[in-house]
């Protein structure tokens, strides 16, 4: 791992610090941003949903684009843009008192996600070796996992979990963060990849990228049923407020607990199922997914809800890096951009996933929903085979990753 960090481009070991810091202040305020609209607004818990939700369904609709930007004009542009805005927005979350602006800054948030996420990662695809690659965006998960288990106690601990201050704190990390990383890019001159013939040339083609490769096709269905199995927590929260005493604590602590494993298991696990095919991934950690839902749906103490967080954990520490690196070694190195940016439509998974598990747990109550989202987990390992019995088929048809895209 000392050898990796060495090895590592400057850029590519700002943006894993970047990664970190941003995301203990992003989790100071996030993901108290329910209680904070609460306080703020009179908005219902209903409207409190849509306005949180806003931000994964804007980041879906807007995601290709980003990459595409960032095929055709450079991860510099885009990468800025993005993220001085970003720090722009949690500013604004502090200030704000209208409802409708809150909606708009939820909209932004999620764009700004959409633009910086995927294409950071496709530039530390750029400048790493194809060897590489795999080691360090499980490192980057590490490190964000890292922030997000100090970020809700720190916010707890310090009484920002539903004030202004922890938004305007985060916004002040993402805007350091910004001033750094543009003067990593004028040191380094870090421009790739720049408009080439070979990329693509209008949206419209983006589009057609996931209408032409069928196995992108299948591995962003996979990815975004898998999403919605993740994005139960809404849900979740509210059956450990109603169920336990100190229920809100305690969902904190689960939090925590997952966070913290994905820190301690990320390594030792990513180098175990280095022997078996990245496919192998999905498929054990949607598994673990399933059984860790399942616990929580038949738990009644918090040791087995913590339990069954940790086998959770461990399907998503499989799950998410191993989906990036099948992306990843699906694109062709002169469409990363566009192809990570297509991966954004996993995360309509997040605006779907709360509100089918809020309907679920509403009616029909926990244990149904966890057993619908198991079933969905077979489903989404079902879509992966398939996409992946193409992709490996000798007879294949040849697609736009050697042919190129043209529109008529």
């Amino acid at each position: 791992m000392l050898k990796l960090l060495k090895d590592l481009h400057p850029l590519i070991f700002t943006l894993l610090i970047g990664a970190l810091f941003s995301r203990i202040a992003n989790s100071m305020s996030l993901p108290f941003l329910a209680i904070y609209l609460s306080k703020r607004t009179d908005l219902s818990p209903l409207m409190i949903g849509i306005v949180i939700g806003a931000a994964p369904l804007a980041s879906t609709v807007t995601g290709i684009l980003g990459g595409y930007l960032s095929d055709k004009f450079g991860r510099k542009l885009v990468m800025l843009l993005s993220i001085y805005l970003w720090g722009g927005v949690f500013v604004g979350y502090a200030i704000a008192k209208d409802p409708v602006v809150f909606l708009l800054l939820s909209i932004l948030n999620g764009i700004c996600k959409a633009f910086f996420e995927p294409v950071s990662q496709a530039l530390m695809g750029d400048l790493t070796d194809s060897e590489k690659r795999p080691k360090v965006f499980s490192l980057r998960y590490a490190v964000i996992n890292m922030g997000v288990a100090i970020g809700p106690l720190l916010g707890v601990f310090i009484g920002l979990s539903s004030s202004g201050i922890g938004f305007i704190i985060t916004g002040m990390f993402y805007l350091i963060y910004s001033l750094i990383l543009h003067f990593q890019f004028n040191k380094y001159r870090v421009l790739l990849p720049v408009k080439k013939v070979e990329t693509v040339h209008s949206i419209k083609q983006s589009f057609l990228l996931m209408k032409e490769d069928k196995v992108l096709m299948y591995f962003i269905l996979g990815a975004c049923i898998t999403q919605i199995a993740f994005a139960q927590f809404a849900p979740l929260s509210h059956h450990m407020s109603t169920t336990f005493e100190k229920g809100v604590v305690y969902f904190g602590w689960m939090m925590t607990t997952n966070a913290l494993v994905v820190v301690v298991a990320q390594i030792p696990l990513s180098s175990m199922f280095e022997r078996f095919s990245t496919i192998t991934g999905v498929y054990v950690g949607n598994a673990l997914y399933g059984l860790g839902g399942l616990g929580f749906a038949f738990s009644d103490s918090l040791l087995e809800m913590i339990l069954s967080m940790v086998i959770f954990t461990l399907g998503e520490v499989l799950c998410f890096p191993s989906g990036t690196i099948l992306i990843d070694k699906l694109a062709p190195s002169h469409l990363r951009g566009s192809y990570y940016g297509a991966m954004n439509f996993t995360e309509l998974g997040r605006f779907i996933g709360p509100t089918i598990g809020m309907f679920f747990y509403s009616t029909w109550g926990i244990s149904w929903l966890f057993s619908f989202i198991f079933i969905i987990l077979i489903l989404s390992n079902l879509i992966y085979f398939l996409g992946n019995k193409i992709w490996r088929k000798p007879s294949r048809p040849v697609s736009i990753a050697n042919k190129g895209i043209s529109v008529s």
